[in-house]
């Protein structure tokens, strides 16, 4: 019998990207005290404003909107799962410049630390847990993107070989 253990679940993990529109409220505020405090030109603060309050309302729209894609797919039972071998996993480079895949049960998933995404995305070179052959356990959900259909990974679980030779010493 195959022991797994979950390194990651979303309705564990949350909103995590949550500091993408975070980073653009304190850029609201930065620009606010430089109107204010007339630390630039009016122009170059208000140029910075709009920016700000465009970046803030396009990344909370996107991450967010995808967080609660995943939660509704969650909540409605539109999840789909596979179980299997990790087959033809391709590691991202340490620099990152590729996506970092692996395919298990006919399903291929692509992932990368530098993609922005509610799901799993931690690659093998920045201490993720996915390698060839080892056995798996993924729960996904399928989110239309502006470009293409992307399996995001909202539960992973890997063999916990550890745990296993515990319950076969019993």
């Amino acid at each position: 019998m195959t022991v797994y253990k979950t390194v990651f679940d979303v309705t564990e993990a949350g909103w995590q990207t949550w500091p993408m529109p975070a980073l653009g409220l304190s850029m609201i505020a930065a620009g606010f005290f430089l109107l204010l405090k007339k630390k630039a030109s009016s122009r170059l603060a208000v140029a910075f404003l709009c920016f700000a309050f465009l970046w803030t309302g396009l990344t909370g729209w996107f991450t967010y909107g995808e967080y609660h894609a995943v939660r509704l797919a969650i909540a409605e039972g539109r999840t789909k799962f596979t179980e299997g071998i990790v087959e033809r996993f391709t590691p991202m480079p340490k620099s990152g410049h590729a996506l970092e895949s692996f395919c298990i049960g006919g399903r291929c998933f692509t992932y990368s630390d530098f993609v922005v995404t509610t799901g799993f995305n931690n690659a093998a070179s920045h201490g993720g847990p996915m390698k060839n052959g080892m056995k798996a356990r993924v729960t996904y959900v399928g989110i239309d993107h502006a470009v293409k259909l992307r399996n995001v990974i909202i539960k992973l679980e890997i063999e916990d070989k550890d745990k296993k030779e515990k319950e076969d010493k019993k």
